[in-house]
């Protein structure tokens, strides 16, 4: 019999935790989010916490870039001309890597 526990963000995001009970070894909760191992705990609440603090961080991020990409769909609405595209596009890479978090490579973005 599975047991376990998931935490799903429309279709954007799946988060879960399943038991994985091995003879002869203590019970381990494997955590995931979008079939990601984030990590394995003796505790099925620990394992719930780290599902949950890796989707509220994935979610900011998701948040973060869904702005830029609205500004720039609405700056594209009032272009007249490509080379206003390209501007929008130069002024929102500039922003992006301006912001970048540490610790966050921008080949994850």
């Amino acid at each position: 019999m599975c047991e376990g526990w998931s935490l799903e963000i429309g279709t954007l995001i799946y988060g879960s935790v399943v038991k994985s009970a091995t003879v002869g070894l203590p019970t381990m909760w494997i955590a995931s989010v979008n079939a990601t191992a984030v990590g394995e705990y003796l505790d099925r609440d620990a394992a719930m916490k780290r599902v949950e603090e890796q989707i509220e961080s994935s979610m900011n991020l998701v948040l973060h870039d869904w702005e830029l990409y609205r500004a720039a769909k609405a700056g594209r609405a009032s272009c007249r001309d490509a080379s206003c595209d390209r501007q929008v596009s130069l002024h929102l890479l500039r922003f992006a890597l301006i912001n970048v978090r540490p610790g966050l490579d921008v080949a994850q973005r």
